[in-house]
């Protein structure tokens, strides 16, 4: 069974982020400020994630894993797709930063139903804000580029 998570993640984090900014890209003109353009989508990522952590009853390292293995696959395949400018390294950074998020609210909810195993070291939470740090500090680092 946590195989057939970590693969059913991985499918989500390659197809959705990815495939949901190119979505979104064509409703661009319709939406009244690149914030709220940014904001839905992450939002989506997170909510997405969330959702196969509850309702499929993932287990968090799983969904966190399979997920951000499929984040880096589908962003590999856009930008052999469509390309790579340098604000496009933003992306993928804010679709970890959703992962993470989603798979974090995924893991609380699922703790206060008691249907949790901590991993061997440390906690998740501990572990959410570690994997948080790396695309804060590359979105910070960025502009520096």
């Amino acid at each position: 069974m946590p195989l057939l998570a970590t693969a059913e993640a991985a499918l989500f984090g390659a197809v959705v982020p990815a495939g949901s900014y190119v979505a979104f890209t064509s409703l661009q003109e319709t939406v009244a400020s690149p914030l709220t353009f940014v904001l839905g989508w992450v939002g989506l990522i997170a909510i997405g994630t969330a959702l196969l952590g509850t309702v499929r009853d993932h287990p968090t390292d799983s969904l966190l894993s399979g997920s951000l293995v499929g984040l880096v696959v589908g962003f590999a395949g856009f930008a052999t797709l469509v390309g790579w400018s340098l604000a496009s390294f933003s992306l993928p950074l804010l679709a970890m930063g959703a992962v993470v998020a989603g798979a974090w609210g995924s893991y609380e909810w699922c703790r206060r139903r008691g249907s949790v195993e901590e991993p061997s070291f440390g906690t998740w939470r501990i572990l959410f804000t570690l994997f948080l740090i790396v695309p804060a500090a590359g979105l910070a680092l960025l502009p520096l580029i």
